[in-house]
């Protein structure tokens, strides 16, 4: 007892000491009461990539807008697996060109109205499959780059449009389109028929392309959808995800009644994940009383708008946005910017840590955050960790999957090695790759020491290796002694191995009245249940001896007799 009391002193006097230290070019993490402490990064910056190391010009790489990874199992006629294709994904919004690279982000393809072409790695513009299309369909295209409905466009091989044609020629003839603000970029198989597009927000064309993967051919096109939201607001997709059924998810500039939920076709389903605000006393008498008009009206002051999504294999959408806040512009809550939905639509992202997820806890300038937090893209490994870059801070936020902090990584600025407006971000394995549109880079972010054996500690854990997930941690706080959530990570060890005693010492290093609690919970039942025997055979001898004392002293004393009250 005196050597875990000493223990638990030696690691509070380590952390009281870290507090002043805390600096934001050596990093930091928060503590259970929501103070920033000395913590190595994350992630350190590898490679930076300029247009020229990607193969390109500069005038294809002007305003990086979105990047998506693509990972496929490989298998062969016997179904043996044999590796992943990988391919990487990139929209600029300005040259409004889609750019394909391998995993190596070596170059393979430039999509775009090109004026000087790069020989066989350029497609021109995109060109429609008009077998795919009906005529009501096609009446839907727009095709020439603007945002006035002209369909049934077609262009020469240098974009210049040359009149309009009839669907007969449309569909013997042919057709491109050329992309206007494009912003948005994914692709995804279909898991019941194997079908694999290409997705392309084409933002101010107001659509959506759907290209076949293969022969990179828009096969469709998702319009403006049939809802009533749009009869006085454009729509703008400016991100997008498909799940394994191919249903669309879409987030439209402008539109915030939530995530746009949209059949493969294209069919509105409506819409998921809204983020309401909180409404005062005064606001819920008001709206009892108005009209549906002023109802409508007053929308844009009820819902915050998300701005970035991914999803993962299991079909969870993971989103942010900003805090809700009241008709006066004061948050009003903040814990909901980061979101987990669940196929039924339902927000199951879990808040167990120190501190809810939603960046930094604190927003002083003698700390690490100069201002509130603008999360403008998150991404997810293949075991539940997620990260969220803050593009008004320059940080990156990495979780686990029960929403505990692991490290905050990145730094504010305009240096090569540095976030200036990160717009995308994507796990590429361990690795994090991120678009940042103002310093018009590509960057790889790969794991510190540290970082790197909180992974595998995380990993271990999700896995269900306990042991090894401890001795990971272990090895953090041999790094680290002032990083507070791996006491948490041994301990859980323990309390699963159960060595209670031994788990009740590392919560209380980890400041876990709920763990702690829980595992003393487990410890007394422990208890009860090795000494259940002896006890009950004690209880029962005590009642047996108890009847049989009673028993003893009635037939001692003898019958009792009548007192003869009453009687003369």
């Amino acid at each position: 007892m005196i050597k875990r009391r000493l223990l638990i002193v030696f690691v509070l006097m380590m952390l009281m000491c870290a507090l002043p230290m805390v600096n934001a070019e050596t990093g930091y993490i928060y503590t259970h009461d929501n103070e920033p402490i000395y913590s190595d990064k994350g992630f350190d910056v590898s490679n930076v990539y300029k247009f020229g190391d990607l193969g390109l010009r500069d005038a294809d790489f002007k305003s990086p807008a979105d990047l998506y990874l693509f990972k496929k199992e490989l298998r062969n006629e016997f179904n043996e697996f044999l590796g992943y294709e990988e391919k990487i994904y990139m929209v600029d919004s300005t040259s409004n060109k889609l750019l394909i690279f391998d995993k190596n982000l070596g170059l393979l393809k430039v999509m775009g109205v090109e004026d000087d072409p790069l020989d066989t790695y350029v497609i021109d513009a995109f060109e429609l499959d008009t077998t795919k299309f009906t005529y009501e369909q096609a009446l839907k295209i727009n095709t020439n780059g603007t945002n006035g409905k002209t369909p049934l466009i077609i262009r020469d091989v240098e974009g210049t449009s040359v009149g309009t044609i009839s669907f007969e020629d449309f569909q013997a003839t042919g057709g491109s389109i050329a992309l206007n603000g494009a912003s948005g970029v994914f692709r995804g198989v279909v898991r019941t028929t194997g079908e694999d597009y290409i997705y392309v927000c084409d933002t101010l064309n107001n659509q959506i392309l759907v290209l076949d993967s293969a022969n990179f051919k828009v096969i469709r096109v998702i319009s403006t959808p049939d809802s009533h939201s749009f009869k006085t607001k454009a729509f703008l997709p400016v991100k997008m995800v498909a799940d394994s059924s191919g249903r669309l998810y879409v987030i439209s500039s402008g539109i915030n009644e939530g995530i746009i939920k949209l059949s493969p076709t294209g069919e509105f389903y409506g819409f998921t994940g809204v983020n309401k605000v909180a409404l005062s006393v005064w606001e819920i008498f008001w709206r009892n009383l108005a009209t549906e008009a002023q109802l409508q009206q007053s929308t844009q002051v009820l819902n915050q708008i998300f701005n970035s999504l991914c999803i993962d294999d299991a079909n969870f959408i993971y989103t942010t946005a900003g805090p809700t806040t009241n008709t006066a512009g004061l948050v009003t809550n903040d814990n909901a910017m980061i979101k987990k939905l669940n196929p039924a639509e339902s927000d199951v992202l879990k808040r167990n840590g120190y501190n809810v997820p939603k960046g930094d806890i604190v927003y002083l300038k003698t700390t690490q955050a100069t201002s509130y937090p603008d999360l403008t893209s998150i991404a997810v490994n293949d075991y539940g960790v997620y990260t969220v870059a803050d593009a008004a801070n320059g940080r990156l936020f990495t979780y686990d999957a029960e929403g505990n902090l692991l490290y905050i990584s990145g730094g504010k600025g305009t240096q090569i090695n540095e976030l200036d407006n990160p717009v995308a971000l994507v796990y590429q394995g361990e690795n994090l790759l991120l678009l940042d549109k103002n310093s018009k880079a590509l960057m790889v972010f790969q794991p510190t020491d540290i970082g790197a054996i909180i992974n595998s500690a995380v990993k271990y854990y999700v896995n269900g290796d306990y042991i090894e997930s401890a001795r990971e941690w272990q090895k953090v706080v041999q790094k680290n002694a002032n990083y507070q959530y791996a006491y948490l990570g041994i301990g859980k060890t323990l309390m699963y191995e159960g060595e209670y005693v031994e788990a009740l010492d590392y919560f209380e290093l980890g400041f876990s009245q709920e763990l702690y609690s829980r595992a003393f919970k487990l410890y007394r039942d422990d208890i009860i249940k090795e000494n259940f025997t002896i006890v009950m055979s004690a209880v029962l001898a005590l009642a047996v001896g108890l009847i049989a004392f009673n028993i003893y002293r009635r037939i001692k004393r003898g019958p009792l007799e009548e007192s003869g009250m009453g009687d003369e």
